[in-house]
Formats: C-alpha cells, structure tokens, sequence
C-alpha cells in the first residue's frame, strides 16, 4: 500500500512539474508579441436628488479630483498609449493637448456599477476601433487609480485575461478595478453582464475557461478609495 502511495505522489509530482515547464515555455515564447493599452473608465458625475444634492456636489468634486490626479500622473510618469471611456458626458477639455484619447457619451438608469462599466468598455472598443487595432491586449483600469504597471507588464505571458491579485476561489469571485483581456474577446464576457450579473463573477469564469495570468500585488499608491462603500483596497 506505501508502494502505491509513492507512486500516485510521484505522479502527481511530474504532472505538476509538466504544467509548470509548459506554462513558462509558452509564456517566454509569446510575451515578448504584446502591445499594451491602457483603458480607463470614469463617470465623473453622481446623479442628484433633491434630499442629497449637496453630498453629491460633494461626492462629484472628489471624483474630478481622483480623476484628474491620476490622468495626469499617467501621461506623466509613464510612456503608454492612455485611453478613456467617460460615462456621465464629461470630456477632460483639461487634457485636450495631451496624448490622452478621450471617449464621452452619457450611460445613465443602469441597474448596475457591474453593467455600468460593461457597457462602458464595450462602447469604448468600438468607439476607439481603428485607434486600438496596433495593440492586442487592453489593460482596463477603474479610472481614478494610477498604478505602477508599466514594468509589469512585459513580464506578462500572451494570455486571454489578465486578473487582479485580489479574488476568492470558494465565491468564484475576481476583484474588477484592474484586468487586462485580450484585443478582441470582450464581448464574450462582457455581453453577459447586460442583462444580469457582476463584472467579478464573469471575469473570473470566463478566465478560468480560457488562458490567464494573475497580476502581483499593485500597491494603492494614493490610497484612493474605491466607489460604493469608499473602501481602501492596498495593494489592489
């Protein structure tokens, strides 16, 4: 019977060790075919009622100024194409004579923060088509964080999705606030939040069907909190 054992643990060992080798062969072998973009998302103004309308004055100066600070420290302190997907109309006229491409329209009634941002990025795709046609892979990241990334991201292998660090096997559930996807996929994990669903829940099983990398630990760098419940996540 220890016989036995041994031998399903050598097994298993040499299968662990085969996955492992293949995945590095591929990721060395195909990294080095990426091109980069940069996907931010915003929605710059909250909507008012008449019971709140001074706490969402309030709410949207912060965001502008979340905005703000991280646009301009990604035009500033990194070399990669910047896109944005702005959902409440805005239009940064602030950075017009910059490199950053700015794509506006006004999403509003949406049951959902999840189908809010779905349709956003799928809006953005299309709108910036032509533009995103020399990058095979898009890096989405919720818009009021500036991220050390660029480093990162040449050490990356040519996979379907990137994943945040953040996430929970036993709920099947992938934080949102930073993925990167493949120039191409999006509609087929993003067309299922539409209707119904979370952003969490369908970037985590479609990469769990497909190729994937997770991201390391990416330090908060302003511990800028995030939407919803204001909560600081460091690192993201």
């Amino acid at each position: 019977m220890k016989e036995y054992y041994n031998v399903i643990i050598t097994v298993l060992v040499i299968f662990i060790i085969i996955k492992l080798l293949i995945k590095c062969k591929k990721k060395s072998s195909n990294s080095g075919n990426m091109k980069w973009a940069i996907l931010l998302t915003s929605c710059v103004r909250t909507r008012t009622n008449n019971n709140n309308i001074n706490h969402n004055n309030n709410q949207n100066n912060n965001l502008m100024k979340y905005y703000s600070n991280a646009i301009k420290s990604w035009l500033e302190k990194t070399n990669l194409p910047i896109f944005i997907v702005e959902s409440s109309g805005y239009t940064f006229p602030e950075f017009a004579n910059t490199r950053l491409k700015v794509c506006s329209f006004d999403l509003t009634n949406q049951p959902s923060s999840s189908q809010y941002e779905a349709k956003s990025i799928l809006y953005a795709m299309n709108y910036f088509k032509n533009e995103l046609k020399p990058y095979t892979h898009i890096m989405k990241v919720t818009g009021r964080y500036y991220l050390d990334i660029e480093n990162i991201l040449p050490t990356l292998g040519n996979v379907d999705m990137i994943l945040q660090s953040k996430h929970s096997h036993f709920q099947k559930w992938n934080n949102s606030e930073i993925f990167g996807y493949r120039n191409g996929i999006e509609n087929e994990f993003l067309d299922t939040i539409l209707n119904q669903g979370y952003m969490e829940e369908a970037i985590y099983k479609y990469a769990h069907s497909h190729t994937y990398e997770r991201l390391p630990p990416i330090p908060n760098i302003n511990k800028i909190p995030r939407g919803g419940d204001n909560l600081i996540i460091d690192p993201l």
